[in-house]
């Protein structure tokens, strides 16, 4: 997940995952619409992790995902404090 080595262009994140509906989605760089895919597996990640990286990604992507819930992009909703 870390792209710190590429060109700037591509450094921004197109990619939003909704962990909770299992979709994917990813927003076309030229057109900027946005495609939903459904997931063929699920990955042994945390949500926080995928909460930070949805915050991480483009604004009109972070604000399509808000849209579903606002808990996927919230990576403190996922902490849990002891």
């Amino acid at each position: 997940m870390d792209n710190i080595g590429l060109p700037r262009d591509l450094r921004i994140r197109r990619i939003g995952f909704d962990f909770i509906n299992r979709r994917a989605y990813v927003i076309s760089a030229e057109t900027y619409n946005i495609e939903s895919f459904e997931w063929v597996s699920v990955p042994d990640v945390r949500n926080e992790y995928f909460a930070w990286s949805n915050k991480k990604c483009m604004k009109k992507l972070r604000k399509f995902m808000r849209g579903i819930d606002a808990r996927l992009t919230n990576y403190r909703h996922w902490i849990e404090i002891e």
